[in-house]
């Protein structure tokens, strides 16, 4: 019997130290931050890319189209993600080294696009830009934040 027993605890132990947590809502938001900031300096296309910012709420991407003067700015406001249906990500050839691909993800509800500081638009979808080599990562870091916000959004009283 204490065999037995020794043996169930030598399991359950194995079991919990190979466990592995989920990040958390800051962990997720600081990768995805840290992996959108590090496309600054690089191009893709016809954009190279001056600045980039990722909350919860607000991403903001500020990039310079080659041949102009005037950089252009796309800021997305009123995000929500627990209400993410879908995740599309293209490949975006650069001739670098390190290309930038930009993901979409699609809502059911609306989230607010102002370009330039303009008076803005409601859309379906926001979009932004990341390196190619982390491709698999931004997946999996969109899917993590998609579902904490269920969870915290999640009606406690529903069955």
């Amino acid at each position: 019997m204490k065999k037995l027993i020794t043996i169930c605890l030598l399991v359950a132990t194995t079991f919990s130290v190979n466990a592995q947590t989920k990040p958390t809502k800051e962990e997720t938001l600081a990768f995805l931050r840290r992996t959108c900031e590090s496309t600054i300096g690089k191009t893709s296309d016809d954009k190279k890319f001056i600045k980039t910012t990722f909350s919860y709420n607000n991403i903001t991407t500020e990039y310079l189209y080659m041949g102009y003067e005037d950089s252009s700015i796309d800021e997305f406001s009123l995000i929500k993600w627990e209400n993410a249906t879908e995740i599309l990500m293209w490949e975006h050839s650069t001739g670098d080294e390190q290309e930038i691909s930009d993901v979409m993800i699609k809502f059911s509800s609306q989230v607010l696009l102002e370009q330039n500081g303009g008076t803005g638009e409601y859309r379906d979808s926001v979009y932004f830009y990341y390196p190619e080599i982390k491709r698999e990562s931004v997946k999996k870091a969109i899917e993590r934040l998609i579902e904490i916000a269920k969870e915290e959004n999640k009606d406690p009283f529903q069955d």
